[in-house]
């Protein structure tokens, strides 16, 4: 690892803002703002995107009158539902609600999402009110692959996801912490 140039980096980017700050009177800045859509809908939320433009995130849907976070791929004028492709691919293995995070160059795809277990503890590790066991999972060429939780308890959570395709995240041990709350104050969480 080079120290240097890590800390040399920081003055640079310093000296590069000052240079923009002094442009921006002359030079306008121009930006385009896509609504990624479904029409309608009442919540979509874009969480990253990659540098062929594919942007992951969640929306909501209604499933039998139940209002549910899914995990979307938009690209340009698509939307790809990876809770409907799961669900016809690899029936079982992804519940109710999900949330895409991460998404690489290479298409990788980091999410969180229920299972259809129940949590042992009824923790709502996710936050959603279902007290489902909640895990990290990747997608990759339209399969689903949940990460194992290498400290052995229920639920895992994602965190970020890199160009290797290497992640990082949280995960639940097997010890009860007898001080821990049954539930979060706001009724979300361990």
């Amino acid at each position: 690892m080079n120290y240097r140039r890590m800390a040399a980096t920081p003055v640079v980017g310093l000296i590069a803002a000052l240079v923009m700050t002094g442009q921006s009177d002359r030079h306008a800045q121009h930006y385009t703002v896509y609504d990624l859509g479904p029409e309608g809908n009442p919540f979509s939320t874009g969480s990253d995107v990659n540098r062929w433009g594919v942007v992951v995130g969640s929306d909501t849907v209604s499933d039998q009158g139940a209002s549910q976070s899914h995990a979307v791929l938009w690209y340009r004028d698509g939307l790809l539902d990876i809770k409907q492709i799961a669900d016809a691919r690899q029936p079982g293995l992804l519940g109710p609600n999900s949330a895409g995070g991460v998404i690489n160059d290479s298409g990788l795809v980091l999410l969180g999402g229920e299972t259809l277990a129940q949590d042992p503890n009824n923790e709502n590790f996710c936050g959603y009110g279902t007290g489902l066991q909640c895990v990290a999972m990747l997608w990759n060429k339209g399969i689903l692959t949940p990460l194992p939780n290498p400290l052995g308890g229920t639920n895992t959570g994602f965190g970020w996801l890199n160009q290797n395709g290497e992640v990082t995240g949280w995960a639940e041990n097997t010890v009860r912490d007898p001080q821990c709350l049954s539930a979060a104050p706001n009724g979300t969480g361990p």
